[in-house]
């Protein structure tokens, strides 16, 4: 019996110990990104690994991860929306219909 517990124990204890340490790594990347928003250095994408390794530990994180996915897929849509208005303007030639005022300051 007591070798179940041992190991038992052995186990718990790596389990937290691993936890630990992403934990610490989490907010250390986070940490290490905050400053190199002042300083020279990748920044913001410190930020963005952190709060991922966070992700796996935290449900905060987890939802912040969510939302900025979310976001970002949105973002893409819009611009590629836009992308495809401008593209759309220029094959039916309202370009220069667009350009107008600009044309006629130009003259003027």
């Amino acid at each position: 019996m007591p070798a179940k517990t041992s190991i038992g124990s052995r186990h718990r204890r790596a389990t937290t110990t691993s936890r630990v340490i992403v934990v610490a790594a989490g907010f250390a990347l986070c940490g290490a990104g905050l400053v190199m928003f002042v300083l020279p250095g990748p920044g913001i994408w410190l930020v963005f690994l952190g709060v991922f390794v966070l992700a796996t530990e935290y449900a905060w994180a987890g939802r912040a991860v969510e939302r900025t996915c979310r976001r970002t897929v949105d973002a893409g849509g819009r611009l590629n929306a836009t992308r495809t208005a401008r593209v759309t303007v220029a094959m039916t030639g309202a370009t220069p219909l667009l350009d107008a005022p600009t044309i006629v300051n130009k003259e003027g």
